[in-house]
């Protein structure tokens, strides 16, 4: 399967499994955007959603796509459009499309046990196109998307930078009868093997990490981190990088960003492939941590 570069929402955390599709012999992305969609000018949007580059990429039996589509999640507990947005999409600041989705209104509250829908979000890596109206109307398929796509984005002017990653809410995406009896969850990943008690221990608390970080509680999450870094000899690779993640946020959280630097280079030496989720990590998260790789800042 090729690396998508591209994610569904339905790959944020705590979602359920993403969609996908497995290649036959003789597929296109025009023949699946049709069946998918009913729209054969969906096929750009799936080649953006997988890293194909044009909807009319040729396509090898086998292997699995990526394929966008709407959820809806159910409410847990006082929850605010805001709290939603930031849990959901990785920043309270895109409240608002939450609201217009559900067609609700920000001075009222979802219920709490009740479901919300979750628009289709694409996540687009900028190659030869720079500006925010040739991706609208590629992947969102028109150009009035730009003023969405700016707000959702936080953007302050339709030109992006090579390399930069644009995140293109669609809510007017949805799959036809056909398209939802064709795609499936993603395969569960295989089990982990057995652990030992300190690295029990180490996953508690990288438990603990993720809460005070949900919660704000970003003092603690570093002297939590703290603590857990004192314990290296006995961290696996995944543990150590988890909290080092965690810890680095936490610095981000906090406007200091030459320790966040420090701590996210140190995890990418333990592991040079790591890759944050564009749609549910914040946008000053991402530029701080494409700060510590050497990229340009967004």
């Amino acid at each position: 399967m090729r690396v998508a570069i591209v994610l569904a929402v339905a790959l944020a955390a705590g979602a359920a499994d993403a969609a996908e599709y497995l290649v036959q012999p003789g597929d296109s992305l025009e023949q699946l955007a049709e069946q998918l969609y009913g729209d054969r000018q969906r096929a750009e949007l799936l080649a953006a959603a997988n890293g194909l580059g044009s909807g009319r990429a040729e396509l090898r039996a086998g292997e699995r796509l990526l394929v966008p589509m709407p959820e809806r999640r159910t409410v847990a507990g006082q929850e605010t459009w805001e709290t939603l947005a930031r849990r959901w999409l990785g920043d309270e600041r895109r409240a608002f499309l939450l609201i217009e989705h559900n067609q609700g209104r920000p001075e009222v509250a979802p219920v709490p046990g009740s479901t919300v829908g979750v628009p289709a979000v694409v996540a687009v890596r900028v190659g030869a196109t720079t500006n925010v109206g040739d991706i609208a109307e590629r992947v969102a398929g028109h150009a009035d998307a730009v003023r969405l796509i700016r707000r959702f984005n936080l953007l302050t002017q339709n030109r992006v930078a090579r390399g930069d990653v644009v995140l293109v809410p669609v809510p007017d995406l949805q799959l036809t009868t056909v398209g939802t009896a064709m795609v499936g969850p993603t395969e569960p990943a295989a089990p982990a093997p057995p652990r030992t008690v300190a690295g029990a221990r180490a996953e508690g608390a990288a438990r603990q990490l993720e809460a005070q970080l949900r919660d704000g509680l970003y003092v603690e999450v570093i002297e939590t981190a703290a603590r857990l870094l004192g314990q290296r000899p006995s961290l696996s690779r995944r543990d150590l990088v988890s909290i080092l993640q965690a810890l680095g946020t936490a610095y981000v959280a906090l406007d200091r960003e030459p320790q966040a630097i420090a701590v996210f280079r140190e995890a990418l030496q333990h592991q040079p492939d790591l890759a944050w989720n564009p749609i549910t990590t914040s946008p000053k998260v991402l530029r701080v941590w494409d700060a510590a790789r050497g990229v340009n800042a967004r």
